[in-house]
């Protein structure tokens, strides 16, 4: 099987080099193909030291009119699409690659995630679940893009693009459109992926959270009647599926200092629960969004 990876990409020239390499190691056939926003930064200079890749820069829409861009471009039997800041694990393709081949019927499938933070320290760990339309309309974090896969027939035969007029919420978006059409989604139970909680994360400025907001205001009334029993069965199902249990774990990342080698970083007691809902990260966040509101007082002095 081959495979597309589709990465958008705008002043992200930092993480980028982590994101290409974890799709380069990956032994297996594969296409990368980055559609950046013009960006301003050194992103450029950054991908000519990786001639595996296929780059085009071109003003965009937004993340989603890029990722549909590569989207069109892609050539492999199934498909993913990766954010600058996001990494795929050793073996993460292959492993896709065997399930597609075991299960035809399947037209999406949900991995597994591992959260970590800049410097890539563990967070967190996210097990996929089977998306339902209900439960999208009660909790957006149900599904991470990086650990999504998908069949080249989702965009051939269902014509299933990003809805552009997102710019943070897409990815949910996308995923309820897909159910909508009758879509198969399974769930492969094993780690393939890296999401990073670096301050760069769209879906926790402003815009994501008012787009969070119109989201669930549009949602049906039996949603909004229902929440507390879509989530209490939600959580249920989770938990009789074990994604709130795993055992001690390691991972292998790139990180800003690894430079072309991955690190292991090994997890004695790993946590499901997501950094976005904890006190002490909530606390962090405030705190460094205090700092930089105090150093541009300081600086608009000036």
């Amino acid at each position: 099987m081959k495979v597309s990876v589709v990465t958008p990409s705008f002043n992200m020239a930092t993480w980028l080099p982590m994101c290409i390499r974890s799709v380069a190691d990956q032994n297996i056939d594969v296409e990368h193909l980055v559609h950046d926003g013009e960006s301003k930064d050194e992103t450029t200079e950054v991908v000519a030291s990786f001639p595996s890749i296929t780059f085009r820069s071109e003003h965009d829409e937004g993340m989603y009119d890029a990722i549909n861009r590569g989207l069109r471009s892609a050539t492999g039997d199934f498909i993913s699409y990766l954010n600058c800041d996001e990494q795929l694990l050793p073996g993460a393709l292959k492993k896709v690659a065997h399930y597609f081949e075991e299960h035809p019927e399947v037209d999406i499938v949900c991995g597994d995630a591992v959260v970590v933070d800049g410097d890539g320290e563990f967070l967190s760990y996210r097990k996929g679940c089977r998306p339902t339309e209900a439960v999208l309309y009660v909790h957006t974090n149900t599904v991470l893009s990086c650990a999504m896969f998908f069949r080249r027939r989702v965009i051939e035969e269902s014509q299933c693009y990003f809805d552009t007029s997102w710019k943070a919420l897409g990815d949910i978006v996308w995923v309820l459109e897909a159910l909508k059409k009758g879509l198969v989604f399974g769930e492969l139970r094993d780690y393939t992926s890296v999401f990073s909680v670096t301050g760069d994360n769209f879906g926790r400025t402003e815009v994501g959270q008012n787009e969070k907001r119109k989201f669930y205001s549009e949602s049906p009334g039996w949603a909004k009647c229902l929440k507390y029993l879509i989530t209490a069965q939600y959580r249920l199902r989770r938990l009789m599926t074990g994604k709130y249990s795993q055992g001690p774990m390691e991972y292998s990342i790139y990180t800003r200092e690894s430079g072309e080698e991955r690190v292991t970083r090994a997890v004695t007691d790993p946590t499901w629960r997501f950094p976005y809902t904890t006190a002490g990260y909530i606390a962090a966040e405030n705190e460094r969004a205090l700092a930089a509101k105090e150093a541009g007082a300081r600086k608009s002095r000036y």
